[in-house]
């Protein structure tokens, strides 16, 4: 989304160019943008800390107090409480400036308070600060959740799952529109139902477990379940 301006000056000059752009809308007809709804892969990461959750009490770990950011942490609980209406949430923050992406010791520092207080499975938002939430995580042997992609290599035994945002579905999508002759243009929303956001089913979960998140995620497609967009 940072390089909108860019993306907008360019587009309008190149007119004869195809472009796309993720995480934001430029609304040019030679622009395809593509958005994610972060809260219903984020609501399936709160199903999937719930029934991992042996204490009854998980964290949010947030980057930026933004309402990009507060889009995660909502469908997060909501997830969450779906599962466990009784599960505590504790949620922190590590700042309201762009140094609060690049903060892994106060991540760190935040996820241990949150462990102390009995969260059992972490769960990030907070770009690389995220780092020093997982190293935590690992520290004293409890879950965490990656976000973006999947981040099962910083932590190969602790790493639950991690919420994807897929740029490669947007790129497939585009590629698609493109062969079959449509139009490179429009805004398309990245959800469950075209697989543009989800989870990563890992080896930690079983079978029992794995059916229950699928089911879960079929509801969210159908509508029976709606998961709020806070960032809206």
């Amino acid at each position: 989304f940072s390089i909108s301006d860019a993306m907008q000056q360019v587009a309008v000059k190149e007119t004869d160019k195809n472009f796309m752009i993720l995480d934001t809308v430029v609304d040019l007809p030679n622009v395809m943008s593509f958005t994610y709804s972060t809260h219903e892969g984020s609501f399936l990461a709160g199903v999937a800390a719930a029934l991992k959750s042996e204490s009854g009490v998980i964290a949010f770990i947030g980057g930026m107090d933004i309402p990009t950011i507060k889009k995660f942490e909502v469908g997060y609980i909501e997830g969450a409480k779906y599962v466990n209406p009784d599960i505590q949430v504790i949620s922190k923050y590590i700042g309201s400036d762009n140094n609060a992406w690049n903060d892994p010791a106060t991540a760190k520092s935040l996820t241990l308070d949150a462990i102390a207080n009995g969260a059992d499975v972490c769960y990030h938002a907070a770009g690389g600060s995220g780092l020093g939430m997982i190293e935590a995580c690992v520290d004293k042997d409890v879950w965490a959740i990656g976000v973006n992609i999947d981040q099962a290599h910083l932590a190969p035994e602790k790493m639950l799952t991690s919420m994807l945002t897929r740029g490669d579905v947007a790129i497939e999508i585009a590629t698609d529109t493109l062969i079959e002759g449509g139009s490179i243009s429009g805004h398309t929303i990245l959800n469950l139902s075209n697989n543009g956001v989800g989870i990563v089913m890992s080896e930690f979960f079983t079978d029992d477990e794995k059916a229950e998140i699928e089911e879960i995620r079929q509801m969210v497609i159908a509508g029976d379940i709606v998961v709020t967009d806070a960032g809206t």
